[in-house]
């Protein structure tokens, strides 16, 4: 079970305002290590006064004060998105994959149960095949940012049939935030920045010497030669032989 599964399912998630609120996360070191403007806006966009559809506004509520507030996007929807429950079918246990609400599950693979996710096995499938260049910003206190688990993706992207060519071509590159943890965006907001303006600018450079090159080669053709084979074309495909036939007798 992914540690942020078992975060997410007990966080707190009502606030008797939104005063209180902040200023819990002020004394919570989970909030403390993010950049302080991020925090700002979390605090305006990610809570929203009650009531919703799962809190109901509480009877002692003031209705000139403020608010009791809850997350704007709700704890069980957001460990919906680490966890897809399969509670009855631990791997060896004989128990039919059922296809209707679970189409995606490998009963097979050791980590199914009792919660599961299909998306991070089949993408690290295909990540060689991808094309677009790529830059990793990898925060050093991530559990997910392991160093076997960097070189994978390093050595693994776009190395592929149809892929960039890799590291090695200059199209995956990476960063590495020693001191910052998963939530880099929340963390590190100007580093990660700084880091994605160079690689675009970079990127940008690439991209428009490249079409510069086609569109020069493209407009030194005529029309016709834009939507015929060229001469090199048939250098490559020899005329096929065909058998020599005399004239043809008269039938009598």
């Amino acid at each position: 079970m992914a540690k942020t599964t078992q975060l997410s399912t007990y966080r707190r998630d009502i606030w008797p305002s939104r005063k209180a609120a902040a200023e819990g996360f002020s004394r919570s070191p989970f909030y403390q290590a993010w950049d302080s403007r991020v925090l700002d806006r979390w605090i305006k966009y990610g809570l929203r006064e009650l009531p919703t559809a799962i809190h109901q506004l509480p009877s002692e509520a003031s209705k000139d004060g403020e608010q009791p507030v809850t997350l704007t996007t709700p704890l069980h929807q957001e460990v919906f998105t680490f966890s897809r429950p399969n509670y009855d079918g631990p791997p060896g246990k004989d128990v039919p994959v059922d296809r209707v609400t679970h189409p995606d599950l490998d009963p097979n693979h050791l980590g199914s149960f009792p919660f599961y996710r299909p998306e991070p096995s089949r993408i690290f499938a295909e990540i060689p095949h991808l094309r677009p260049s790529v830059m990793y910003i990898f925060g050093g206190k991530s559990d997910m940012c392991l160093p076997e688990m960097m070189a994978d993706k390093m050595a693994n992207t776009g190395v592929g049939l149809g892929g960039s060519g890799g590291a090695a071509a200059g199209r995956v590159r990476d960063v590495y935030l020693k001191e910052y943890g998963h939530l880099l965006a929340q963390e590190a907001p100007t580093e990660c920045a700084e880091a994605a303006s160079k690689w675009l600018g970079q990127e940008l450079r690439r991209w428009r010497e490249e079409d510069q090159s086609f569109r020069e080669q493209w407009s030194r053709k005529s029309k016709v030669e834009k939507i015929t084979i060229d001469p090199r074309w048939k250098e490559h495909v020899p005329a096929p032989v065909r058998n020599k036939r005399g004239p043809s007798k008269p039938k009598l």
